[in-house]
């Protein structure tokens, strides 16, 4: 009997002890992904044609995440930059880009999400068009440098797709390269900045396959609407 009572007295004590609470989920959450990438291809007494080639190139990518019951700030970034040297050329440049985005969403219901977006595009270093004759530069840092601001609707089916659209106000910045990316030829003075009014659309879809690789895609558009 002091058995059986010891027992009820704990299954009574279990039964009434407060349950612990779930620690709440963190308002803030990041996620930072870096790869480094090195192809070589050599040739050795090979008859059917082809060059020795070496191309490296180097992406980091971060995220900063914000989240409070109907609000959500997402702030990105994506830094790319490689090289590729093919036959017995100097290095020359294969991906430059510099690409950060910030996305304030308010959630309506679980489908439909108002935003407002900023984008900033640019480049590491210059650019080069080459030719037999030689080469000739034709962009640098911010030269030219693209600056979005969107406002419309977000659509997110699953957790890992989501797409958006609205109107956008896009600026090209220039300073030495105008052409062809801020100037308009039909006028006779060089335009370094432009604005242009329009349409963005972008989807992204950011799936986990395993612990360590996941698959990550995303298509942007803009237009000014003018043919």
């Amino acid at each position: 009997m002091q058995i059986r009572g010891w027992f009820l007295l704990f299954l009574f004590l279990a039964a009434t002890a407060p349950a612990q609470e779930t620690p709440p989920k963190p308002a803030w959450t990041r996620e930072v992904v870096g790869a480094l990438n090195l192809t070589q291809v050599n040739f050795s007494n090979w008859t059917q044609g082809g060059e020795n080639a070496v191309s490296w190139q180097i992406i980091l990518t971060g995220k900063l995440e914000y989240q409070r019951h109907a609000v959500k700030w997402t702030s990105s970034g994506k830094f790319s930059f490689g090289k590729t040297k093919l036959g017995k050329s100097d290095f020359r440049k294969s991906v430059d880009e510099i690409r950060l985005e910030s996305v304030l969403n308010y959630r309506l219901n679980p489908y439909i999400n108002p935003y407002l977006a900023l984008t900033a595009i640019t480049q590491f270093t210059a650019g080069f068009n080459y030719t037999d004759s030689g080469r000739e530069k034709i962009s640098d840092f911010l030269d030219p440098g693209y600056f979005t601001q969107s406002l419309g609707f977000g659509y997110e089916p699953i957790k890992e797709m989501k797409t958006r659209l609205g109107l956008a106000l896009k600026e090209t910045i220039t300073r030495n390269f105008p052409a062809p990316y801020a100037d308009d030829p039909a006028t006779e003075r060089v335009e370094k900045t432009r604005t242009e009014i329009g349409m963005e659309s972008a989807t992204e879809l950011a799936a986990k396959l395993s612990s360590n690789t996941q698959l990550s895609s995303k298509l942007e558009m803009f237009s000014n609407l003018k043919s």
